[in-house]
């Protein structure tokens, strides 16, 4: 399971035929800012990703989110799409963590992964109710 930083763009999705050129901006402002750090970014129409491999996560963080751009940030786990691997996953994420109630929302970015994204958030959620004590809807 590897951490990553996962970049939403927020509005720039609306604009049609400047997104490319907003995301571009974006992507070039963010390597520019990040050349000290040994990082990978992938970028799309939705969303880009930065690898940080071992570098510090927080720095990373504390400084893309000056971009202009950026909707919001959040740290990630890239998994595998297996199931049992995400299940697992879960599991170990949500046990270091100190919550007492929570949601989940699943997004299906690949139709043809076997569970729609409604059931496959109660399927989750479930499994965290089953494991994790003292935590509720």
């Amino acid at each position: 399971m590897e951490k990553i930083i996962l970049i939403k763009y927020g509005e720039l999705t609306t604009k049609k035929a400047n997104r490319n050129l907003f995301i571009n901006r974006i992507y070039d402002n963010m390597k520019l800012l990040l050349a000290n750090y040994n990082v990978k970014i992938f970028k799309n129409r939705v969303r880009m990703f930065i690898e940080p491999g071992n570098e510090n996560i927080d720095e990373i963080v504390n400084i893309i989110k000056k971009i202009f751009g950026i909707h919001s940030i959040v740290i990630a786990y890239k998994v595998k799409t297996n199931i049992e691997i995400i299940q697992e996953s879960v599991l170990e994420v949500a046990s270091k963590i100190d919550f007492n109630t929570f949601k989940i929302e699943t997004d299906r970015a690949d139709k043809s992964f076997e569970i729609n994204s409604m059931d496959f958030s109660r399927q989750i959620g479930g499994l965290i109710l089953k494991n994790i004590p003292k935590v509720k809807i």
